[in-house]
């Protein structure tokens, strides 16, 4: 979602890797970066294939483009920096992001960079490609491979590979193992690389995360990996806090101190929302040993097209509004702006500012039969639903997700058998079964 919140990331690999050689430290910065960037693609792309159609209107505003900017106090303002344009298919769903930078004598965009996303027969993110290019005279040139394989509902392993040019082919680069629970719950992440043998990969960095009573993420673990002693190490400590209604308010980042073995302080982040469930602002600050306080460096303002709802948008995973590991969405309407301002002499200076732009889409990734195999009815429901399929089938597994696609109901049923949703809040849900490999999905009212 956040550029900020990317370099804070990559702020903490800085002091985390002090001591480690070149290599190391060039390993685990784009490791662990990568493995974020991933974990947002797989959080968005599961939440499109659940809840594919959840808002009333049969047109969505997809982010089509976002241009970045920074401040320069004294050369006339605000200069254009990077832009990225998203391209969507017929479903709705992202297939092509281009990243472009701004050329200043030319006074135009240069496109340096494009990945590419293609899915599974089920609608899962699959592969994500990317490639390069260095002037625009240039032809593209292969970088990176991401490879997807999804494992039940609770195991993906993914494999980032490189592109060697002397080689021709794609070489296995680094492996990430993404582990959920019963209950679709991030808990495990284990970084693997491999230097010369492919098919000997090796530990690297290991995620933990544990959730609270409300299925709330409180805490991380980031450890790595002793080659020496053959066992993990504590690296971070992150913990999470909440507001009554769940709006995450401060996260707290302590870092292992391996000669007095306790957490230290390391860094915090502060969340303030609007009257609409939006984060209005983000006050990022960092532990001075010396001073024994805290001191701020960093907040982000954010402004909102209250018209469009989170479910009336199509937005790319990288800025999805989902915040890292959490499966929570930080704001619940369009997001225009996002200004970063640096603390400075008892004041804050303009920093940078990312711009979002959107354009009517009128994609719909509901696949209904033609020739009327199933009907759901009644439809609006009160009580329960029935499936009327005539497809041939004893057994069928039916899902229900709502607006923000979380699994509200699960069940396994037989032809023409009621389904009780008499438990569910009003709203619009999207119900989903598979048939003869083929996902079928609809909308469903529950007064």
């Amino acid at each position: 979602m956040k550029r900020t919140f990317t370099l804070l990331i990559v702020s903490f690999i800085a002091i985390s890797l002090m001591g480690q050689s070149a290599i190391e430290k060039k390993r685990t910065e784009g490791q662990r970066a990568e493995t974020f960037n991933i974990l947002k693609q797989i959080i968005k792309s599961n939440a499109d294939l659940a809840n594919p159609f959840y808002s009333p209107n049969d047109s969505k505003q997809a982010m089509d483009s976002l241009i970045y900017e920074e401040f320069h106090e004294f050369d006339g303002g605000w200069k254009n920096d990077e832009k990225e344009e998203y391209t969507w298919d017929a479903n709705g769903k992202e297939i092509l992001m281009m990243r472009s930078g701004w050329m200043v004598e030319q006074v135009q965009w240069f496109n340096y960079q494009k990945t590419e996303y293609s899915y599974n027969i089920d609608g899962k993110l699959s592969v994500v490609s990317t490639q390069m290019r260095d002037t625009p005279e240039m032809e593209w040139r292969n970088e990176i491979k991401t490879e997807f394989t999804y494992q039940g509902a609770e195991g993906i392993i993914v494999i980032m590979k490189m592109w060697n040019p002397e080689l021709s082919q794609w070489v296995e680069y680094w492996k990430f193992e993404y582990v959920f629970n019963s209950n679709g719950k991030l808990v495990e992440i284990i970084n693997y690389y491999n230097v010369e043998d492919p098919a000997n990969w090796l530990n690297a960095e290991k995620y933990e995360y544990f959730y609270d009573g409300d299925g709330r993420m409180v805490q991380e673990l980031w450890l790595l990996w002793d080659t020496d002693a053959n066992v993990w190490e504590n690296e971070y400590k992150v913990d999470y806090s909440y507001e009554g209604n769940g709006n995450l308010i401060n996260e707290f980042w302590s870092q292992w101190n391996i000669t007095t073995l306790e957490w230290e302080n390391e860094s915090k982040a502060d969340f303030t929302y609007d009257e609409h469930g939006n984060i209005s602002e983000y006050i990022e600050s960092w532990w001075e040993f010396s001073l024994g306080d805290w001191l701020v460096e960093e907040k982000v303002l954010y402004t909102y097209n209250n018209t469009f709802t989170y479910s009336d948008l199509l937005l790319p995973g990288n800025y999805s509004g989902y915040y890292y590991t959490l499966s929570a969405i930080l704001f619940n309407h369009m997001l225009l702006t996002e200004e970063v301002f640096e603390a400075w002499d008892e004041s804050w200076d303009e920093d940078t500012r990312t711009n979002y732009f959107y354009s009517e889409n009128n994609s719909s990734a509901v696949e209904l039969n033609d020739d009327g195999a199933f009907l759901a009815y009644p439809n609006p429901a009160t009580d329960f639903f029935t499936l009327d399929l005539n497809i041939g089938s004893d057994v069928v597994l039916v899902e229900v997700f709502d607006t923000r696609g979380r699994k509200v109901l699960s069940e396994e049923i037989v032809e023409n058998q009621p389904i009780s949703v008499s438990y569910l809040d009003k709203g619009v849900y999207v119900y989903k079964f598979v048939f003869n490999d083929k996902a079928y999905s609809g909308k469903l009212l529950v007064q």
